[in-house]
């Protein structure tokens, strides 16, 4: 999991913690306490909200979907144990609605509600370019990513931002302009100066972008930013 998917599953899980009907499930059952004798002889795995919570800050997952089975996994065992009918059955009812409610809302975030003003880069050419030189073009190629769906995260945008201010050459900037143009060939330049919102980008041309300024850091002998720097 990224810093941002880290970050949004720790806002709902704290979203979670923060209702009253979650009090139940914050720790793990209490045989005695919570009249569950046979609780852990019945639930063959059990779970909690603080053990989520743990494995979540700690990077115990490894993707989002882990997660979020786990806590599909503790509204399953209470239903199943006390009863959708019981008392704690209708709180879990409450607060499965509610965590899928705040999950389900992940879905339907744009660029902007997900990075909180994305960022800008600002570009000078010494001539226009209409069309993605070939050399371009060769970096579809060669780029490889894992995920390339992945959102970069707001230290990497930060980090990518502070690079291209570092590569003042126009070839670079008409490079940067031509992985745009290549993915998103409704972006036009308009003057010799133009500032590209990141957020009006594709997801592919940011990485493939990044992957060309990182690739030009190395042949310059340079040492890629980061966000603290």
């Amino acid at each position: 999991m990224n810093d941002y998917e880290t970050d949004f599953a720790l806002e709902v899980i704290d979203a979670l913690i923060r209702r009253p009907e979650a009090a139940s499930f914050i720790d793990p059952v209490d045989v005695e306490s919570d009249f569950a004798e046979d609780y852990y002889r019945r639930i063959k795995k059990p779970i909690d909200i603080t053990t989520i919570r743990t494995k979540i800050a700690t990077k115990i997952y490894s993707r989002s979907s882990e997660w979020k089975s786990d806590l599909e996994l503790l509204f399953k065992n209470a239903k199943s144990y006390f009863g959708e009918n019981s008392y704690i059955g209708y709180l879990t009812l409450d607060l499965e609605k509610y965590a899928m409610k705040l999950i389900n809302s992940e879905e339907t975030m744009t660029t902007v509600d997900r990075m909180n003003a994305f960022g800008s880069i600002q570009m000078k050419f010494e001539n226009w370019v209409k069309k993605s030189p070939d050399k371009i073009v060769s970096y579809f190629d060669t780029y490889s990513d894992d995920d390339p769906e992945r959102i970069l995260n707001k230290s990497e945008v930060n980090a990518f931002i502070r690079a291209c201010s570092m590569l003042p050459n126009p070839k670079d900037a008409r490079a940067l302009f031509g992985i745009i143009q290549y993915v998103n060939p409704n972006i036009y330049p308009v003057s010799e100066n133009i500032i590209v919102n990141l957020t009006d980008v594709n997801n592919l041309a940011l990485h493939i972008m990044k992957f060309y300024v990182e690739k030009r850091f190395e042949e310059e002998g340079l040492e890629y930013p980061t966000d603290d720097d």
